[in-house]
């Protein structure tokens, strides 16, 4: 037990971490920041936190005292509280000593309608290696404030004389509990924060970024807002008719929507003239996004190439559009925003769209898979990570279409989360036709595929539509981020000449549309005897390797299961062209076998030959176990009745495949 005359707290020790490698007060000075500065990283039940007020003073003055008896007294109004604070800043001199940095933070709890807010004041002591958080519970309906004195809690770093550090975690009282939201339980100060700031001390001295999410909006009013529409439109996950998953998408759309709201609200407080936003997504897919915006008062709606089961279930408000577009010329000049959510092809077109639509056009876009404006996104050195290489080169897009771009980090469950936005402009009206050369010259210089790749694709396109072609040249197809197809349009194409270099530049620069109908792409369309084949050598791979010669339990013999083999030793089987045939159908060796289920077992990263005496359900006598079993039963052929050395391992009645011909059924 300690005592802090200043602060007038007796501290009962709870806890040491030993420190794994020796570290500085520093470091441990870098760690607490993060936990200040963003305390949703390790407690996710917050959303967040900001610093409302910073300043430094002596803690021998009697500022500490004074908070202390007017919360201690009774409830105090906040904004008595900050302005006795305020009223301390700039009162350091020179030769004053002790000095403490005093920092007041907001607590922003996730379900911000079940707990209120909390303010917290930090006082960093340098002289002593400490940091003291003492909590001050907010009524929110009378902005009144009590100190939770009995709720604080202090970390030090302690350096011992036989050259071992650690970190000190000492309470105020010593039977506190805390709420375990905004004001921590022991146990988990002792379990889970003390252990965290310990990582960050010795990882790099804890001087790492960890990328600041929600710069451009306010967390607060961000917190109220995402669990008011998050209550609002939570029915989604329920009746979401996708394939996707509803807790991702609908979640992640309502985060990007409260984004939005509060940006365009900022418009406001900006000194501009705000009036409901008007906007178009590009790319819009499941449409929530839109339905949340029209909902909410503003006017827009989302296009896409064709529509999704889910946008039967929004209301009349909702506007969504099944259209195609030509990213080269089309603009949208009545348009306050322009919206590329995980938009892909669409991705760096969208500064070149907004900047060609009007002047008081802006955007937002977040960047997910590469693409260039003609072909597949290459980064110019291999050193830089892939995803921060793309968000450059869209951020210079940006710049080069005349706009101010901003970056911003969301909180959205997706590992692509960076968005950018073009709000304001760099140049003046009048200069808008030295921007388009810019843009034209830009576009001019951008990269193209390779000549091989775009003749295969070009004549794939044209045999497939040579019955169908469509009105419009350049064509861009988009791949939206819930995993499904969202063609932008459809375009005929240039008449394209092998033998003309100026023809092959010129059709490298149209886009290839993708098909309006989403393709099946699991190595079920290949080439039956090319499946046939990769069956029959790993197949007879296995049954080549030693392994367990099962005993035949109903048909009296011995049956040879054959080996083991792992997932990365049969695709050493096959040439690259095979392989890269499977990897074009979205699959590789691992689908076709799981495909080929009757035939092999395939789990924890390994394949041998399927024994279905241990698949007990594949028995006649088990299909009231397995119901609708008996409509497949001798649909298809046994392959090991026919491929098999030792045949198949059950009796033909036993067996639900086809033991010949004359077993054979049609499926009703």
């Amino acid at each position: 037990m300690a005592s802090d005359k200043e602060l007038k707290l007796t501290w009962f020790f709870v806890h040491e971490e030993i420190l794994s490698k020796i570290s500085t007060a520093d470091a441990f000075f870098n760690a607490v920041k993060i936990w200040v500065e963003r305390p949703q990283v390790v407690n996710r039940r917050l959303i967040g936190s900001y610093i409302l007020q910073s300043f430094l003073t002596s803690k021998y003055k009697d500022l500490l005292p004074q908070i202390f008896a007017m919360t201690q007294s009774g409830e105090v109004l906040r904004e008595s509280l900050l302005g006795l604070m305020k009223s301390y800043e700039g009162e350091i001199k020179e030769e004053d000593k002790d000095v403490v940095d005093v920092k007041i933070r907001s607590l922003l709890p996730r379900e911000s309608s079940k707990y209120c807010n909390v303010l917290e004041m930090i006082i960093q002591d340098e002289n002593e290696k400490s940091v003291t958080f003492i909590p001050f519970e907010e009524e929110e309906s009378t902005s009144t404030l009590r100190c939770n004195i009995e709720h604080a809690y202090q970390v030090s770093f302690v350096e011992k004389q036989n050259n071992t550090q650690s970190l000190s975690f000492s309470v105020a009282d010593e039977r506190t509990k805390g709420n375990g939201i905004t004001c921590p339980t022991v146990e988990w100060l002792k379990s889970f924060l003390l252990p965290k700031l310990h990582k960050w001390m010795i990882e790099n001295g804890g001087t790492f970024s960890l990328g600041q999410s929600l710069r451009l909006v306010s967390v607060e009013k961000y917190s109220k807002k995402y669990e008011e529409l998050k209550q609002k439109y939570k029915h989604f996950v329920k009746m979401w008719p996708e394939r996707t998953d509803p807790h991702k998408f609908v979640y992640e759309d309502v985060a990007i929507a409260t984004y939005l709201l509060l940006l365009w609200e900022s418009d406001e407080k900006d000194g501009k003239n705000f009036t409901q936003q008007t906007f178009v997504d590009l790319g819009c897919g499941n449409g929530l996004l839109v339905h949340i915006l029209n909902n909410e008062g503003h006017l827009g709606k989302g296009v896409d190439l064709r529509s999704r089961k889910v946008w039967e279930f929004y209301d009349d408000k909702t506007v969504l559009e099944v259209s195609s577009l030509d990213p080269s010329s089309q603009t949208y000049p009545d348009v306050d925003w322009l919206i590329g959510n995980h938009s892909d092809e669409l991705t760096p077109w969208m500064p070149v769209i907004a900047a060609r639509s009007s002047y008081n056009c802006k955007y937002i876009v977040l960047p997910c898979c590469f693409h260039d404006f003609y072909c597949k996104f290459q980064r110019a050195s291999s050193s830089e990570r892939q995803y921060r290489s793309y968000l450059d080169y869209i951020e210079n897009i940006g710049k080069t279409c005349g706009f101010d771009v901003k970056e911003d980090v969301l909180r959205i469950p997706s590992t692509k989360k960076v968005c950018q936005i073009g709000r304001n402009r760099n140049y003046r009206a009048e200069k808008q036709k030295s921007i388009e050369d810019e843009i034209s010259k830009m576009l001019d210089n951008a990269r193209y595929g390779k000549q091989k790749e775009i003749t295969r694709n070009l004549n794939e396109y044209t045999t497939e539509n040579r019955h169908q072609m469509p009105q419009s040249p350049n064509v861009l197809s988009s791949y939206h981020h819930d995993n499904t197809y969202t063609d932008q349009s459809q375009a005929s194409l240039c008449h394209y000449h092998d033998n003309t270099k100026s023809d092959q530049l010129q059709a490298s620069r149209q886009f290839v549309p993708r098909s309006n109908t989403e393709p099946v792409k699991n190595c079920t369309k290949l080439d039956k005897k090319l499946l046939d084949k990769i069956v029959q050598k790993v197949a007879t791979e296995l049954l080549s390797r030693p392994g367990r010669e099962a005993d035949g339990r109903e048909t009296n013999k011995h049956w040879n299961k054959g080996g083991c083999m792992e997932l990365s030793e049969v695709s050493k089987l096959f040439d690259q062209d095979v392989l890269a045939q499977l990897r074009c159908e979205a699959g590789g060796i691992k689908t076709v076998l799981r495909n080929s289920h009757q035939i092999f077992k395939v789990q924890g990263g390994t394949v041998e030959i399927r024994d279905w005496r241990e698949d007990s359900h594949c028995k006649k006598n088990d299909d009231k176990k397995q119901p609708g079993s008996q409509k497949y039963w001798k649909t298809k052929q046994c392959w090991f009745h026919g491929s098999h050395p030792d045949g198949c391992p059950l009796a033909s009645e036993q067996c639900s495949f086809a033991h010949g011909i004359q077993e054979l059924r049609t499926l009703p």
